[in-house]
């Protein structure tokens, strides 16, 4: 992920970033992409993440119109233990829609935060 920091300072966003990068730093749960490492130049700031191959649920999701009701419940059950990991975190997510939800080539999903 890269931020430009112009954008960050004229929206008055550095202490959300912050907040990001330490949540992101913190998290540890199979279900959710953390954050390896995080670098600064003179204009952006990277945050570096894995890369999950198997793209966002959206797009998978629009494949096939509809998911079998097995896969949906397997998919809902991931969503519901990443977000559960969160709140014991007393983390609070509002940005829950399929474009941020990842699926990786094993069929497992993986919550971008």
């Amino acid at each position: 992920k890269c931020i430009r920091k112009d954008i960050i300072l004229e929206n008055e966003q550095m202490e959300n970033i912050q907040l990001e990068k330490d949540i992101l730093y913190t998290i540890d749960h199979p279900f959710l992409v953390n954050m390896e490492y995080v670098f600064q130049n003179d204009f952006r700031i990277y945050f570096l993440m894995p890369f999950i191959q198997g793209g966002e649920l959206f797009r998978h999701l629009v494949q096939v119109k509809r998911f079998p009701e097995n896969q949906a419940k397997f998919f809902g059950a991931q969503v519901a233990m990443a977000l559960a990991h969160l709140h014991f975190k007393k983390i609070i997510y509002r940005d829950l829609k399929p474009e941020n939800v990842l699926v990786g080539l094993d069929g497992k999903c993986i919550f971008n935060i």
